[in-house]
């Protein structure tokens, strides 16, 4: 269910066009502004102080949308005017000039809060002292952020606007309706985490590096393509041989081609780990870097190896995009079941999970692929995710 924490009634008649039910609830929240914020980030605090107040007492289940509108003129934000001289004196500063209005939504689903702002830049004709006075009189401006509504009679004010339309009336439907989806996805994903920890206590990567960087990254790169069974097979030999970052480096190319040759690819793999270790060596002393941009450097490491590192091996917020990955979080319904690309997915994926459970998650979910969610038979019938998954549910 959707609460809308706000007694406007013009944002209850906009978000009537998200077609979804809806409750109203009012929700009493600091309107204070702290000195030196921006004008977003002024309308993105009061809106998440409303949206955080109606949750107070609601379901996590339930979506509850907090918004908050200000008009700024030369940075000066112009809420709703105290008294009618307030309204004049705003009015005659907005007069023949261009102004900003900034609508602040929140949402807060599953205990998580998600915020952002709309921006419309809005020009008034000029206006006469008399017609300033007339419209005043008429009550329209003293509830309204700027002491006009451009839903009105104060439209006739407006000489035009670039921007969006709903913003200046105070809700950004379509804004709304993105943070809502993500709220939705991200509350969704939060409990699927939760279910695989219960299925699998142990988030273990399924490479047996012993917890050591080096190994992690070449076992990474030998993964490319090949099963980490065979990986881990292979691995042991292969570092009973070339046990340092130096013996990898020293090795006869086609002697160590040879070695991983049950990996496949065992040219440009073999290849790629002797330069690896030459520049693991001479550029980084030996030491794993941590940062996504200097993991890249090494030859055949992209961006699920790179995650896979930095999440492992350095604690960091990690999303690895292999293809169990891919395929279980698109039949959950992250994403279209359709899309494979793994940066995409990636961008998709890592707002939707909690940053300290993301690596922890992509091990799970391979384990699940392997036991439940396989490629070709998907085990839907009796699978504890199924109440969660959009796949399931179609089928």
């Amino acid at each position: 269910m959707l609460i809308l924490a706000s007694k406007s009634p013009r944002r209850r008649e906009l978000i009537e066009t998200l077609g979804r039910p809806f409750t109203v609830k009012t929700a009493n929240a600091d309107e204070t502004l702290p000195s030196g914020l921006t004008p977003a980030e002024a309308v993105t605090l009061l809106a998440t102080r409303k949206a955080e107040a109606g949750a107070v007492g609601e379901s996590p289940d339930d979506v509850v949308i907090g918004a908050d509108t200000l008009v700024f003129y030369e940075n000066e934000p112009l809420g709703k005017p105290k008294d009618e001289k307030d309204a004049v004196r705003m009015l005659t500063l907005l007069s023949g000039t261009e102004h900003l209005v900034l609508t602040g939504v929140a949402v807060v689903h599953g205990g998580v809060t998600l915020a952002a702002a709309d921006t419309t830049v809005v020009r008034f004709r000029k206006l006469t002292e008399k017609e300033i006075l007339r419209y005043v009189k008429t009550g329209e401006p003293m509830d309204k952020a700027g002491a006009y509504g451009i839903q009105g009679k104060g439209g006739k004010l407006v000489e035009s606007y670039r921007g969006n339309f709903d913003n200046v009336i105070g809700l950004p439907c379509t804004l709304l309706a993105s943070l809502i989806e993500t709220a939705e996805k991200r509350y969704k994903m939060k409990r699927i985490t939760q279910k695989l920890k219960e299925i699998y206590p142990d988030a273990a990567c399924a490479l047996k590096y012993g917890g050591d960087p080096w190994r992690l990254l070449v076992m990474g790169r030998l993964s490319a393509q090949c099963t980490d069974k065979r990986v881990n097979e292979v691995s042991l030999s292969l570092f009973e041989k070339y046990p340092t970052p130096e013996a990898m480096r020293d090795a006869d190319l086609a002697e160590l081609q040879e070695a991983v040759r049950p990996c496949g690819l065992h040219i440009t793999k073999g290849h790629d780990l002797k330069e690896s270790a030459a520049l693991l060596l001479s550029r980084f002393d030996g030491k794993l870097p941590d940062t996504m941009e200097e993991l890249l450097l090494f030859p055949g490491v992209g961006r699920k190896i790179a995650n896979l590192l930095l999440g492992d091996v350095f604690g960091k917020p990690a999303v690895v995009t292999d293809t169990h990955f891919i395929r279980i979080c698109g039949r959950l319904g992250a994403y279209p079941e359709t899309e494979k690309n793994p940066f995409k997915i990636e961008r998709i994926m890592t707002p939707l999970l909690s940053p300290d459970e993301s690596a922890d998650f992509c091990h799970r979910i391979v384990q699940f692929g392997r036991d439940t969610c396989t490629a070709r038979t998907p085990r839907c019938e009796g699978c504890p995710l199924s109440s969660l998954c959009d796949h399931a549910k179609q089928k």
